[in-house]
């Protein structure tokens, strides 16, 4: 038909986007093509299609379950509510608390639970480790300020007597080349300086000792102090072998304790080391009672992936829901005095799954022959178009409820033998069991009038 509309070989393969060798080679027989690949040439050739009756219809093609993007926190909400429903508390979450909110309680309730999860409701609220933690945290960190203004201040005294050291001697100094030159003054002269040292520098020392006392045992009395408070909240001995209940130490008992600074950071590193381990412990509860990133990700891939062509069979979430989180049970806590609810997320996905929306693809198709059988059935539609090729498709229209709209599904194209065959089918997926008789003897008789061959009915010739 190209070359009779004087289309050449070369100008065929431009149209379908293929080599002229190759246009040769299909022309001689030696290949074979599909109707779609040779579409682009059809519709130049021949822009109608053959046929006088033509039917245009919407008709199904696939949907796609649509996940969005806090899905897990929607699944977990939808089995929260139902599994809080069958308590004595009554629904949880209450009002318009939100996924966030009860995130915040659980994990305020996590904080209060022991090795085995249990919720520490019989113990009083300061001797639970978090409030010990606190406190820990809270002595550790004026252990740390009261050590800095500890060696700051003998960093401060050390300073000062090295100063009046180097004083002394540039007073020695002076006063010996004051001296006139005599012999003999050699022994004198250190007489001189061993007096300087015996008489002035003790005095200057003492002035010194009186300027800094204050705030040196200042800083050594609280840092002895908060010692203490760091070992009794690690229940280790006390660092004053004479332990007494004062809240502070005298200087003289501040005195017993020798090199405060190297306990404090032992004490500190024990602290650290405590504070480390309870924060690691409290992760791993964290990550047992977690309530998002449960999920295996290539079950939830293959959620993603899943196309229904057919809306009448629709996936069973049951199952996907089983391998999506293995039957995982998960607790929430509302308070610490409140049992928690125990909620399978298996189960709650199949839930929450019932109401799933899906993205629906439809498209528009161009039906070529006429209308040879049309009838409603049940709450649907049954539409027979016999194709100029003697061939038949048919047209179902039904109420789906789970995509919330009515669908339209065209068949592939049939024998008048398939078309029976294929009717049955659809009968009995669409509860049109009852219509079947009167339904194929209908379709019988309309196929037989029109010359069909049709099994049970004996032609004649």
């Amino acid at each position: 038909m190209a070359e009779r509309s004087g289309i050449s070989i070369t100008k065929i393969g431009e149209i379908l986007s293929w080599s002229q060798s190759y246009v040769s080679q299909l022309k001689s027989g030696k290949g074979k093509a599909k109707v779609s690949d040779l579409e682009p040439l059809i519709s130049l050739l021949s822009p109608r299609l053959p046929g006088d009756r033509f039917y245009n219809y919407t008709v199904f093609r696939e949907a796609r379950p649509k996940l969005p993007s806090d899905w897990e926190q929607l699944v977990l909400m939808t089995g929260l509510v139902a599994e809080s429903e069958q308590t004595k508390e009554g629904r949880y979450p209450l009002g318009g608390d939100d996924i966030g909110t009860i995130e915040k309680y659980h994990q305020q309730v996590v904080q209060q639970l022991d090795e085995n999860g249990e919720a520490y409701r019989s113990f009083n609220t300061y001797n639970s480790p978090v409030s010990i933690f606190n406190r820990s945290k809270d002595i550790a960190e004026r252990m740390r300020e009261s050590l800095d203004t500890y060696q700051a201040e003998r960093k401060k005294q050390f300073d000062r007597q090295t100063e009046r050291d180097e004083e002394l001697k540039r007073w020695t100094a002076q006063v010996l080349n004051s001296l006139p030159s005599v012999d003999g003054l050699s022994d004198q002269a250190a007489e001189i300086e061993d007096a300087l040292k015996r008489y002035i520098k003790p005095r200057y020392e003492q002035e010194n000792k009186h300027a800094n006392i204050i705030s040196y045992e200042h800083g050594k009395t609280g840092l002895v102090n908060v010692c203490r408070e760091a070992a009794h909240a690690l229940n280790l001995p006390s660092l004053v072998s004479d332990y007494k209940q004062e809240d502070y130490l005298s200087s003289s008992e501040s005195d017993q304790i020798s090199a405060p600074a190297e306990h404090a950071k032992r004490l500190l590193d024990k602290l650290e080391s405590y504070q480390k381990s309870f924060e690691e412990n409290q992760l791993d509860k964290q990550q047992r009672f977690r309530l998002k990133g449960l999920f295996k990700k290539d079950c939830l891939t293959k959620i993603k992936g899943i196309k229904i062509t057919d809306p009448r069979c629709l996936p069973s979430w049951g199952s996907y829901g089983q391998e999506l989180f293995g039957g995982m049970v998960r607790k929430v806590f509302s308070d610490i005095n409140t049992p928690p609810y125990e909620i399978n997320l298996s189960e709650a996905f199949e839930l929450w799954a019932s109401e799933l929306e899906y993205d629906v693809d439809e498209e528009t198709v161009q039906v070529c022959g006429k209308v040879f059988h049309s009838e409603a059935l049940g709450d649907g539609q049954l539409t027979i178009h016999e194709l100029n090729s003697r061939k038949f498709v048919y047209l179902i229209v039904f109420p789906c409820k789970e995509l919330n709209r009515q669908v339209t599904l065209l068949s592939n194209q049939l024998s008048a033998i398939e078309l029976l065959e294929h009717i049955k089918i659809e009968a009995e997926s669409l509860n049109w069991i009852e219509q079947l008789p009167a339904l194929l003897s209908k379709i019988k008789s309309a196929l037989s009038q029109n010359g069909y061959r049709v099994p049970g009915i004996r032609a004649v010739y």
